[in-house]
């Protein structure tokens, strides 16, 4: 490390800097010149400059306030200059003082090493004892590992931290500092420690106190601790006798308004007094405290004046003292009032041992003797923990109080913040650290088993009591996640809080077993119902339940209940309104989504299809609001909103209940055809375990997914597949046309503004009626998938629509029954479900290609490679009719009405534009149009393109739908001879 570097690394990040000269003059007078430097490189080029001329160099290990000061001149006896005039003389100058030190970022330790002239040691013999004692002490106090340097005849010891300290804050610290190493019995000299204006010896730099001057050098680079987490493990060995105050400075005076300082009163516990002192234990035996010497009974009532409060302790002095022959209230009185007035501290262990007879000295025989400085410092008053008692609301919604769990120990619950007891030679402490705070629950997921969370009841400082779910994590993480849910620990507490938490939950796992949470709405297993955070029975019970992490997540924390139903009912009357039937039919779907599972389909896609501003996304914000919240529930269905990943994590959370992708017309099309089919499935993408196997967390869904487009998705999926009937069959579509003369804007604005502050309601009552009538509607439902194909007369690939059909007539019936839309003519509306199945036959019907079709578009593809020929005439006449260009792909034999297509050209036609070719070719089959799939034929046979075998499918043209469009329509009427082709000069 050079000069640069360890400047950089113990001082703070800005100035001004000192850096300190010392000349030394004849007889040992040495005086220190200071110069100021703005910058670390700055100060680094001045200390290099001075250890050049040959002089110590030094550096201030605090920052200045200011580089320099107007000051009056001095002379060698640090006496005024005047001028002859009279005038006093002043100049610039570079105060060191601790009034100018703005603030430091190291805690400094100075060990010296050697031996003084008269041959006893400075401190350690040797620079290998300072080092050992060094790391003991770190050791002992858990301190980070320090920055050491060998100073020639010496350490010098940087506690270095992240952000620079206040010089009066640091000057406190200091003070605890000194006083552990003390402690512990490190030599260390105590002059630096807390002198904010010290100053050690430079890095890269000589001392040239020796000859040869030896380089001071780093031993040993340390880290930098965090500001919080240094002081507090100061705090945890301190010596002072007063009580530790809160906030990171550890100050042990008080001062008045005159500026004076005055220790803080101690806080003893009698009882441990008296088991920790035996002097103690003598003067307040009735056997033994009459032959107690007045003096020894003076520091006694030191101690005992210092027991809980001010009153307590001046009574128990009184109780002790009674039974002593010598005893006068009066003069007891005015002796504790003199101690008061003194504002005394508790007596140390060595004045107590002074007063004592020789006979009468157990002092020699105490275990703490030499270990602390006062008998106060294992006595400290602990209250215990404060009972606790919080008013929440139950599941009823009723207010009831409730007794709070006491904190495991060592911990304890102070003034509404939780404290730690630290114990150790210096007596127990206790250091407050957090909010108070308790967990209530603990969390699992029913699906993977595994605990996902623990909710906590929080004492937040201006919100009160709040619940907070805070999921596990790793003590790196904890300080990230309290902080994000308004918990502000210090980073000197994180590991502390880790211990209290983790604890915490021991002592609830043994006195509460572990509440599941749900990951999915609903239908369950059981036959149960869950709506938001409500799982309905089927017996008509009501519970309420946790809600976990993912599937807040997954709903987007859409799944709640805000303002009432009949705000949600109103709003939807506008909907009553002739002409609005395809805006019921929407709400029907959005109601009929959970039953969709019990027509034995999985999943489908309803669209609600129409230009822009014709209301439908108005509409689909009421349809959402009967679940929860529209503004979480509705995402955007473009690529740009939401991926399908994205959907089909929400549509687990969703399960049952139905999802809502707004806008899906900037969607690409081939990948909105391929969604359609996916989706229908009702699973998302396999993942595979790191250890082997399928995760158990795939996504799963049964639902109607709603949407709406300005495009018609029929044309815009034939338009990229040309076999896009099966994404086609999976697609519902409802076209709107405009309402702008049923419904104004400022009616549908007012809707909008109504669904958005009543929701949620609607989900609940319908999602409870579903489970008490769970098996009446799943009979219902069946019966009318039977009812819709007899009155449609549907097909098989219909069945999606036939499905979606019979839900939303069993939910608008129960819908209507319940009253949740009144004035609804659900009647009338289930007839148009019929008219909707056969209008959207004839929709897909115009934007379906046959195989006729397919095959003709083909045939018309191909037409540049297409031979064709017919029988050779009487004579050498050439029958090529058509020449191909670019390759042969098709053989047309003009007389037989006969092509003969190539099977491998025709298959890669039909991959690239996605057309299922074995369904095809069955369908032309079974029609007469394909008579051979799979035949060898020579396809320039006869001619000069004759080459090799080719796999081919024969074709019947003359059943071809339109015939061939690639024969001209004077084929038929050609002249039967052709002109001779020249066959030689």
């Amino acid at each position: 490390m050079d000069t640069r570097a360890f400047l950089r690394h113990v001082l703070p990040d800005t100035g001004p800097y000192c850096i300190v000269k010392q000349i030394e003059f004849e007889g040992g007078h040495k005086a220190p010149q200071h110069f100021p430097a703005h910058t670390i490189d700055e100060a680094a080029a001045i200390a290099s400059r001075i250890n050049h001329e040959g002089y110590n160099t030094f550096f201030a290990v605090g920052a200045l306030v200011k580089d320099q000061h107007w000051v009056p001149k001095l002379d060698r006896d640090k006496k005024p200059i005047f001028l002859k005039s009279g005038e006093q003389v002043y100049r610039w100058k570079t105060l060191r003082t601790a009034e100018n030190i703005r603030g430091l970022r190291s805690y400094i330790i100075d060990l010296d090493v050697g031996f003084k002239k008269d041959g006893s040691p400075r401190g350690y013999e040797t620079e290998d004892d300072a080092i050992a004692g060094l790391v003991a002490f770190c050791k002992w106090g858990h301190l980070p590992k320090p920055t050491v340097i060998s100073s020639g005849n010496g350490l010098h010891v940087y506690f270095t931290l992240e952000s620079e300290v206040p010089a009066l804050t640091w000057k406190n610290h200091g003070e605890s500092l000194k006083e552990m190493a003390l402690s512990f019995g490190l030599k260390l000299d105590t002059g630096r420690t807390a002198d904010a204006a010290s100053v050690l010896r430079v890095v890269g730099c000589h001392n040239f106190k020796y000859d040869p001057p030896p380089l001071v050098k780093c031993l040993c680079v340390g880290t930098h601790t965090p500001n919080d987490m240094f002081h507090g493990l100061l705090r945890l060995h301190d010596n002072a006798a007063g009580l530790d105050l809160p906030g990171e400075q550890q100050v042990f005076f008080r001062s008045d308004n005159t500026g004076k300082q005055e220790k803080e009163r101690a806080c003893l516990d009698f009882p441990t007094l008296v088991d920790v002192c035996q002097v103690v234990r003598r003067a307040v035996d009735p056997a033994t405290r009459d032959q107690t010497p007045e003096p020894v009974w003076h520091k006694v009532m030191m101690l005992l004046r210092l027991v809980q409060t001010p009153e307590k302790g001046r009574k128990l002095c009184h109780v002790v003292s009674k039974g002593d022959p010598r005893y006068s209230e009066e003069y007891l009185n005015a002796k504790l009032s003199d101690l008061e007035n003194k504002n005394m501290g508790p007596s140390t262990c060595k004045t107590v041992h002074e007063t004592m007879l020789p006979a009468q000295d157990v002092c020699a025989d105490c275990p703490h003797w030499g270990k602390i400085t006062s008998p106060a410092q294992l006595a400290r008053y602990l209250p215990p923990t404060e009972t606790l008692v919080v008013a929440v609301a139950n599941d009823d919604g009723e207010v009831v109080e409730v007794e709070v769990p006491e904190p495991p120990e060592p911990f304890v619950r102070r003034h509404g913040r939780i404290a730690i007891q630290k114990g150790s030679t210096s007596g127990t402490t206790e250091i407050e650290f957090c909010n108070d705070m308790y967990p209530i629950r603990l969390q699992y997921d029913e699906v993977t088993k595994l605990e996902e969370e623990v909710l906590w009841r929080i004492n937040m400082p201006h919100e009160g009591w709040v619940e907070l779910g805070i999921p596990h994590c790793s003590k790196n993480q904890l300080a990230t996640i309290l902080h994000k849910r308004g918990v502000r620990v210090r980073t000197a507490d994180i590991e502390t809080m880790e211990w209290f938490m983790t604890a915490y939950v021991r002592k609830l796992q043994a006195d509460t077993p572990r509440e599941m949470t749900y990951t999915k709405q609903g239908w369950r297993k059981d036959g149960s119902f869950i709506v938001g955070d409500t799982v309905y029975r089927r017996n008509g019970d009501i519970e309420k339940h946790a809600m976990g992490t993912k599937l807040q997540n997954d709903t987007q924390h859409g799944m709640y209940v805000e303002g009432t139903l009949d705000g949600w009912r109103n709003a939807t009357q506008i909907y009553t309104r002739p002409g609005m039937h395809r805006s019921r039919l929407y709400l029907y779907a959005s109601l009929g989504s959970p039953l969709f599972c019990f027509t034995n389909q999985v999943a489908t896609f309803l669209s609600a299809t129409g230009e822009g501003g014709v209301g439908k996304s108005t509409l689909m914000e009421v349809a959402a609001a009967i679940w929860g919240d529209p503004r979480r529930l509705i995402a955007r269905g473009s690529n740009d909103g939401s991926t399908r990943a994205a959907a089909e994590a929400m549509a687990n959370g969703m399960n049952n209940l139905p999802i809502f992708l707004d806008e899906i017309t900037d969607r690409d099309a081939e990948e909105m055809n391929s969604f359609i089919l996916n989706y229908s499935g009702g699973k998302g993408k396999l993942r595979s375990q790191v250890s082997g196997g399928i995760r158990p967390d795939t996504a799963t869904w049964s639902n109607l997914a709603l949407v709406n487009a300005n495009a018609d998705e029929y044309a815009r999926m034939a338009s990229v597949f040309k076999d896009s009937g099966p994404s086609q069959m999976r697609l519902v579509q409802i076209e709107f046309p405009s309402t702008s003369d049923i419904v104004s804007k400022t009616e549908g604005d007012a809707t909008k503004a109504a669904v958005f502050e009543n929701f949620g309601h609607a989900g609940h009552l319908i999602g409870g009626y579903y489970a008490t009538h769970a098996t009446a509607m799943k009979a219902k439902v069946q019966k009318y998938v039977i009812e819709a194909d007899k009155q449609t007369g549907g097909l098989s690939t219909e069945r999606f629509w036939i499905a979606t059909a019979a839900s939303m007539r069993a939910a608008a019936e129960a819908a209507y029954d319940l009253g949740l839309l009144p004035n609804f003519p659900v009647e009338k509306d289930i007839e148009g479900l019929y008219e909707l199945i056969i209008n959207l036959r004839e929709q897909v019907a115009r934007n379906t290609t046959s195989p006729d079709e397919m095959l003709s578009e083909f045939l018309d593809f191909a037409l540049p490679r297409t031979l064709t020929i017919q029988s050779k005439n009487s004579g050498n006449i050439d029958n090529v009719r058509g020449e191909p260009h670019g390759g042969l792909t098709v053989r047309h034999e003009v007389d037989t009405d006969r092509a003969y297509i190539s099977r491998a050209i025709f298959q890669q036609y039909c991959v690239e534009r996605h057309i299922n070719l074995n369904r095809h070719i069955k369908a032309l089959y079974a029609k007469g149009v394909v008579l051979h799939e799979n035949m060898r034929k020579v396809l320039g046979a006869g001619t000069m393109f004759a080459k090799g075998n080719v796999r081919c499918i024969e074709v019947d043209l003359s059943k071809l739908q339109g015939r061939l469009h690639s024969v001209p329509s004077s084929a038929s009427s050609a002249p039967t001879q052709m002109p001779q082709r020249k066959t030689g000069p």
